[in-house]
């Protein structure tokens, strides 16, 4: 998408950068519990979003299940908050969907976002940690 003047969008200054910084307690939270990676798979359409499906898994591929309702919802909220900030529509566009994957241990995020283009191909479109708001 060309941006007005070819300027990309300026990023605020003095944002953190890191996923660590965004959510210190839930990072710790995750950490303290052996958690080293996070995955959040969503899909829109029809004016709904669907963020339901998380992994959360251990340095030795175990998962870990997150029994604490709070601590589960604020999980949900912060990356459904990343996802409102850099795709806005994503719960209207039918063929919306992507995922998130929090290494915690590196503290990197990845984020792939696919759309229906068009034509009916799909688009992708990755992000990484600093590119959150």
């Amino acid at each position: 998408m060309p941006f007005l003047n070819n300027r990309p969008p300026k990023r605020p200054t003095g944002a953190p950068q890191s996923m660590r910084s965004r959510v210190p307690e839930l990072a710790d939270y995750l950490s303290d519990r052996g958690v080293t990676l996070v995955r959040l798979e969503y899909w829109g359409g029809e004016e709904r979003g669907c963020a339901e499906v998380i992994f959360l898994a251990r340095a030795d591929g175990s998962p870990y299940h997150i029994r604490n309702p709070e601590r589960w919802m604020q999980l949900k909220a912060a990356f459904v908050a990343i996802l409102n900030a850099r795709q806005p529509d994503w719960a209207n566009g039918n063929g919306s969907t992507g995922d998130f994957r929090w290494d915690i241990k590196t503290d990197s995020l990845q984020h792939s976002h696919y759309t229906l283009g068009e034509s009916g191909n799909p688009r992708v479109t990755y992000h990484g940690v600093e590119e959150i708001f």
